[in-house]
């Protein structure tokens, strides 16, 4: 979900710029936590052998879906991602088509992770809330990545500009007789997507107001997703006692599986917070805190899917 959103961010821009070609190459952000979560699902398949079912049970095994989606996904988002650093790139329509239909693939992914769990011999898995909660996770913790991904690529843009003088034709540079006295705005070509960039202020200089708010709505994306996700796991954990075979119940499998929703909503709750305060309050990006946000909230999420797999219970036993 963070490649969609900061797919729009870039769409949304539409004409050629050097802060739009930065964030693009800041979509290896999101594309990099992609490949960490499939390289980390590979351990389905048992042994490396097993990868030729997979590929040939595509249409009619949720498995085989999955893994196609995502291979998709990552050959169109990552061939995008090396056409940034082409000289000569593509027009700005075929870009944009070509965001457009890396980002139905990406939905097409969540899709069918959210469904490949169905499998009526492990009940705790069958439920039909895991999907939801599936859903609400990535809904969560993908507008936090995004945010992160901009403020990163804003601080390391704002260094490449200072750094070569953040003299661009147009940029309203206030001159004295000793030369420069101050620099004042960058225009939206030379800026981020939807951004003007206040040089000399740093990190912590305001955000313009439509970036700001494209910011603010991830973040009440963020939030609601994040609510659901505690409303779903909540009713997910009543499910449990009810889930048996022969050596018990399900939430015997995992005893601290509660626990760990109280955990997973203080760290989610606490990274929504410290990314908020700095949007909300003093309306800018800071790196530091956006970062540890989105790292916390990815932490409650890998802890969830722990516990998830823990829930393997079989019946017939």
């Amino acid at each position: 979900m963070a490649f969609v959103c900061l797919a729009v961010l870039v769409m949304w821009k539409g004409e050629r710029s050097d802060g739009a070609e930065h964030l693009e190459h800041w979509l290896i952000a999101p594309l990099a936590v992609c490949m960490v979560g499939l390289v980390a699902s590979a351990t389905h398949l048992g042994t490396p052998g097993n990868a030729l079912y997979v590929f040939a049970g595509w249409g009619r095994s949720p498995l085989s879906n999955e893994v196609m989606s995502a291979l998709g996904f990552l050959v169109l988002a990552g061939l995008y991602w090396l056409a940034s650093f082409s000289r000569k790139k593509p027009p700005v329509a075929v870009c944009r088509v070509w965001l457009f239909l890396a980002c139905v693939t990406a939905l097409w992914l969540v899709s069918m992770i959210s469904i490949v769990y169905a499998i009526p011999t492990i009940p705790p898995w069958n439920s039909e809330l895991v999907p939801y909660g599936l859903w609400c996770m990535a809904l969560s913790s993908g507008p936090l990545l995004a945010i992160a991904t901009c403020a990163c690529a804003r601080a390391f843009y704002r260094a490449k500009t200072r750094k070569r003088g953040a003299l661009v034709p147009n940029a309203g540079v206030v001159q004295s007789g000793k030369g420069l006295k101050r620099e004042e705005v960058l225009p939206h070509a030379e800026a981020l997507p939807g951004e003007e960039v206040l040089v000399n202020e740093g990190n912590k200089a305001p955000l313009s107001p439509p970036f700001l708010v494209f910011l603010r709505i991830l973040l009440v994306v963020s939030s609601l997703a994040f609510a659901a996700s505690l409303i779903v796991f909540g009713l997910q954990n009543t499910e449990l006692p009810y889930f048996s075979n022969s050596f018990g119940t399900a939430d015997g499998l995992v005893p601290w599986y509660g626990w760990g929703i109280v955990c997973y909503g203080v760290l989610g709750a606490f990274g929504i917070v410290i990314t908020a305060a700095p949007l909300l309050r003093k309306k800018t990006l800071r790196l530091g805190p956006t970062l540890a946000g989105a790292v916390l909230m990815l932490a409650g999420v890998a802890l969830m899917r722990v516990g998830f797999y823990h829930l393997l219970m079989t019946v017939g036993l």
